[in-house]
């Protein structure tokens, strides 16, 4: 299907915007990418994707609560979906949002619990451990 494949690709795109700080265009490529999903099972798990990337956003922006309804929501739907990947990927994003919100003890808990689950997917294991030892170091010096 050339529209979910378009949604997909735009997920990827709005994530790596994301990810250089672009928000505002990371927001507008998720919206389009949202758009582009059918009715069908893949839209469940493509909104897994936009509510998480949703999540990253407004955890950028430091509006804590609704990172944390948007990641409370991609949480449930990767739980219907069965999809540990994003799981993963989302207890990530969760305790970015803890971190980012004071509460770094929490959050070093959801990484632990992302890196348990999943340390075979290289690039969530990589960025869970590296939110990990930056946030423990930070630990240690208060």
């Amino acid at each position: 299907n050339n529209k979910r494949g378009m949604a997909w690709a735009l997920i990827g795109w709005g994530w790596h915007q994301c990810l250089l700080g672009n928000l505002d265009e990371a927001e507008a490529l998720i919206a389009r990418a949202s758009d582009c999903f059918e009715q069908d099972a893949h839209r469940l798990w493509g909104m897994v994707m936009v509510d998480n990337i949703r999540a990253e956003i407004a955890c950028s922006r430091g509006n804590f609560m609704t990172a944390r309804q948007l990641i409370d929501t991609a949480i449930d739907g990767a739980e219907k979906c069965q999809s540990i990947m994003f799981q993963t990927r989302n207890w990530v994003t969760l305790a970015r949002i803890f971190a980012d919100n004071g509460d770094k003890h929490t959050a070093l808990i959801w990484l632990e619990k992302a890196i348990a689950h999943h340390a075979t997917w290289a690039d969530i294991r990589d960025r869970a451990l590296q939110l990990q030892n930056e946030w423990l170091v930070m630990l240690a010096r208060a």
